[in-house]
């Protein structure tokens, strides 16, 4: 008989004659005060000390069966001619206290059970937060308008439940991640909102500030040439008049020369008089015609400056939508290295064996500054 015999729900004296348990009368008498044992206790299933007793009441029904397998295969030699009747005994034995011991363990089994399925719906619950503040941090352009704004509020609006209490503070946390995230998204689609707004108006403004430069161009250059015209009109008719002034002069100077020589000499001086007067027109028609040509060079010239100035401009403005790109491209490499730095900190604290959410915690109050003396270098 050994020592840990002693310990198991079947009385001492029992033991000590095989012969007398290995039939089917004394072997039920036996398991039913097995039972009996088994089944005098209420343990609180809600309490550490209750789970341990239920658990140690099934391993002391298991350990009896294999106290009483082991006394079956000690009989002697003699005993072994009934070995049927007694594998029979044994068989319906260890059936019957299989049975109370699953009987015994199934409130502890139950409550195992219910506790898996209340962690991987709490596992559930932290990855579906998970994916909220992923989603609106990888999707933030390709979301609808507004559509940021109520997953924010259905993310605040997220409470722990009940069953989940003693998991609160993992809950806080993965929340808080996930809102940061989202307030992240947020933020970025606010800031191209803005820019995007703010390079509409500076394209309006600008198209709408060329239109009248050139419109006070064009009324600049039509002032100058029109000037420019009447100037040179004015200038011709006075020449013109003071040439026909002299031409008059000179007609009568001649006329009363002409008058004095021979009659025959009268028709030639009058043919150099007109001859002359056609001169004077051609001459006039020539000056018209440089003032002209001079009017369209200035247009040209005033057209050439205007084009050369909105390509200045357009070129000005795309040199800042560059800068801004390049800007803005800087900014979110920035977040992903400061993300990728913060995450393998958190990996280095979790290897050291402190628990994420601890170290995801930790590594906060590091960035914030909550911790003296420590800082990350990015």
């Amino acid at each position: 008989m050994t020592e840990e015999t002693q310990n198991e729900l079947i009385p001492l004296k029992k033991l000590e004659n095989p012969l007398q348990i290995f039939n089917e009368n004394e072997m039920d008498k036996l398991i039913d005060e097995i039972k009996d044992k088994a089944n005098d206790f209420t343990p609180d299933i809600s309490t550490d000390k209750g789970r341990r007793e239920i658990a140690s009441m099934s391993y002391k029904v298991s350990t009896s069966k294999t106290a009483l397998i082991a006394l079956s295969k000690e009989l002697t030699d003699d005993w072994r001619t009934k070995t049927k009747a007694v594998d029979a005994v044994r068989i319906k034995m260890c059936s019957d206290l299989d049975d109370l011991r699953d009987e015994v363990r199934k409130p502890l089994t139950d409550y195992e059970n219910f506790e898996k399925q209340k962690i991987a719906d709490f596992n559930q619950i932290i990855i579906d937060l998970q994916e909220e503040g992923n989603l609106a941090l990888e999707k933030w352009q390709e979301i609808e308008d507004g559509q940021l704004e109520t997953v924010q509020k259905f993310v605040t609006k997220w409470e722990c439940q009940p069953e989940h209490e003693e998991w609160q503070d993992k809950f806080d946390i993965m929340k808080n991640l996930s809102l940061e995230k989202i307030n992240l998204a947020i933020q970025k689609r606010e800031i191209h909102d803005k820019e995007q707004d703010e390079l509409k108006a500076l394209r309006e403004a600008d198209a709408k500030r060329q239109e009248e430069e050139d419109e006070k161009n064009r009324i600049q250059a039509d002032k100058d040439a029109q000037a420019e015209r009447e100037r040179y009109k004015a200038e011709e008719q006075a020449r013109i008049e003071k040439e026909r002034a002299d031409a008059a002069e000179e007609a009568r100077k001649l006329a009363e020369q002409i008058a004095k020589e021979e009659a025959e000499k009268v028709a030639e001086e009058q043919d150099l008089l007109t001859a002359t007067l056609e001169q004077n027109k051609r001459d006039a028609d020539a000056v018209i015609q440089k003032q002209k040509d001079d009017a369209k060079a200035a247009e040209i010239e005033s057209e050439k400056r205007t084009q050369q100035a909105r390509v200045d401009e357009r070129e000005k403005i795309q040199a800042e939508e560059n800068k801004r790109l390049a800007d803005e491209k800087r900014r979110e490499e920035n977040i992903e290295h400061q993300r990728k730095i913060n995450n393998e900190a958190v990996e280095g604290l979790v290897k050291a064996g402190i628990q994420k959410p601890v170290a995801v915690a930790a590594i906060k109050a590091i960035i914030v500054g909550d911790v003296p003396h420590i800082k990350i270098s990015y």
